[in-house]
């Protein structure tokens, strides 16, 4: 007897569940680790009630209930969980910030899990009795991908069609992601954007086929494609229809979806709260992220309901718990501010800090300033590494890396403070967030002043840098709001200085003009010589001498005979 002989004998349904998991945990792991997230849910309804009826709970609360009910070990209990946390990371990979190439990894450890759950039914199945001997069978790996090719094209299988669309996706957004990476991120895009088209094309052709179908995750991300309008303004509206009908099969997604139009009056609907309440609440028992951050708000906010502050840390407390790096970052600061639980603050640190280490870039702001201010361990290099992958998306961390450099002893590091002082400037105007674009436009004259200050003990090519970084300010130390533009002007300068030296100083210079070489320099300010002045010679002349008055000189001599 092999695995999946075994897996059968506990239960049809779960056999089902595990040949199909350990099929795609190659080609689609994601597709394995959601089906050995239901496959643990199935096992919950099995040890909970003896039986292999379905209950209408979501897993994080058969979970409990089993703990409740002192059913299950702590080594089942996380088994379970890891296979929830594992199964919401890959069905909603943006939330879990997990790179693709991880889910090969976890769909592994999911299959050997599953393996080890399915033993514990099987023992309570059978009134404790051995596990019986079983061989791992090959998992097939090399004809998965063209057996799930040829049913989605060759045989219309809307299961298949829905795979290979979302593995023709990723494998355009990879493309994309690709091409924006390099030197050339524009005209890399521009010549594959045939490629890209191509791509997305053959995968909603996909998913259409598979809408046709009725199958629900098909309706619902086609539904979706429609909606944004990937095939034209036309089509929106048929898009909506299609969320909607993935919704009324069940389709998490589509739920979440609904309930947020329905919370928010999009699409054309009214607000309906009673309407979002019960989509949200369905979403959010299977570990849907959006439905759960949703309906906290609907608690906190008291929309449709009673205002609950304690029942909307509840719903963020298990967006934690799921998995979510966001959901983790909301309960930390829930915990540190005590809203809707008692404060807590070494919970709440402890909740930031995983948040961090899963990438989330509001979280690594919050951890990067910690460790800065010493209250979390760490040195200055962690602390510099937090705040700068924090900017991808938190402007104040700049001002933060900034302030940073200027706390440390080398004017190399004050000058790169000076680049992100400029740098966040130019992108508050740009994302209007007038309380950076204030903080940094206060910033720059001190930090200025101090580098020039520091002028005469830089190296010569901190020198360098510095005269390039003092161009984006003005004469007064504040920050320019368009780099590209100083770039310009920069270069054509350097470029005019440079003709001039190699002409010589026997030649004309430009015109100061807007155009001139040195239009818009801004001028660095040195410390007083110190060395002592000339003395000053003052020549008196009078208005007019005649040829025969005495010479001013005092010669005594007449003015046409001496000086004139």
């Amino acid at each position: 007897m092999d695995d999946l002989e075994f897996a059968r004998r506990v239960s049809a349904r779960i056999g089902e569940l595990y040949s199909e998991a350990k099929r795609s945990q190659h080609h689609f792991p994601r597709h394995a680790l959601i089906q050995t997230r239901a496959l643990a849910s199935l096992c919950c309804d099995m040890l909970y009630q003896g039986g292999g009826r379905e209950s209408p709970m979501g897993l994080d609360e058969k979970i409990r209930a089993l703990v409740k009910a002192r059913l299950i070990n702590p080594d089942t209990r996380a088994l379970l969980h890891d296979l929830r946390r594992w199964g919401n990371a890959a069905a909603h990979p943006e939330d879990s910030l997990l790179d693709e190439g991880r889910f090969a990894t976890l769909a592994r450890q999911a299959l050997a899990s599953s393996i080890a759950l399915l033993e514990t039914v099987f023992r309570q199945q059978h009134g404790g009795a051995e596990v019986p001997g079983y061989a791992v069978a090959d998992d097939g790996r090399k004809d998965e991908l063209k057996e799930v090719c040829y049913r989605a094209l060759l045989e219309n299988i809307a299961a298949d069609q829905y795979q290979v669309a979302m593995l023709l996706r990723q494998q355009w957004v990879t493309s994309v992601e690709e091409s924006g990476a390099g030197p050339n991120a524009v005209l890399a895009s521009f010549a594959r954007r045939f490629e890209f088209g191509a791509l997305e094309g053959r995968a909603l052709d996909l998913l259409r086929y598979a809408s046709d179908a009725n199958y629900p995750p098909a309706c619902y991300q086609y539904g979706l494609a429609l909606s944004e309008g990937r095939r034209g303004e036309q089509f929106t509206a048929l898009g909506v229809s299609l969320i909607a009908l993935a919704s009324r099969h069940g389709d998490i997604d589509a739920l979440a979806w609904c309930g947020r139009s329905a919370l928010y009056g999009l699409h054309g609907e009214p607000v309906d709260f009673a309407r979002a309440r019960e989509h949200l609440e369905r979403a959010a028992a299977e570990d849907h992220p959006l439905a759960l951050t949703l309906l906290s708000t609907m608690y906190r906010d008291g929309l449709g309901m009673a205002a609950d502050p304690t029942a909307a840390f509840g719903l963020t407390l298990r967006a934690a718990e799921a998995g979510y790096p966001i959901g983790q970052y909301q309960a930390g600061i829930a915990l540190y501010r005590g809203d809707g639980v008692a404060r807590d603050e070494p919970a709440a640190l402890a909740y930031l800090k995983r948040a961090s280490d899963a990438g989330l870039p509001e979280a690594r702001h919050i951890v990067g300033n910690l460790i800065r201010r010493g209250a979390l361990p760490g040195d200055v290099g962690e602390a510099e590494q937090l705040l700068r992958s924090a900017m991808l998306r938190v402007n104040e961390a700049y001002l933060d890396l900034a302030e940073l450099y200027m706390s440390q002893p080398q004017p190399r590091q004050w000058i790169e403070a000076s680049r992100l002082v400029q740098a966040v400037y130019e992108k508050a105007l740009r994302d209007h967030d007038g309380p950076i674009a204030e903080r940094a436009f206060q910033a720059g004259p001190p930090l200025i002043a101090r580098l020039e200050a520091a002028h005469g003990v830089m190296s010569d090519e901190e020198r360098r840098d510095f005269v390039a970084a003092r161009f984006m300010f003005d004469a007064e130390g504040r920050p320019f709001p368009d780099r590209d533009e100083r770039l310009r002007v920069f270069v054509a300068s350097t470029m005019a200085l440079a003709q001039v030296r190699e002409n010589g100083s026997g030649h004309e210079a430009p015109p100061r003009g807007k155009a001139g070489w040195m239009a818009g320099t801004p001028a660095i300010r040195h410390p007083a010589p110190q060395a002592p002045l000339a003395p000053v010679v003052q020549r008196v002349t009078h208005a007019k001498v005649g040829r025969n008055d005495p010479c001013p000189c005092g010669s005594g001599q007449k003015f046409k005979a001496c000086c004139g």
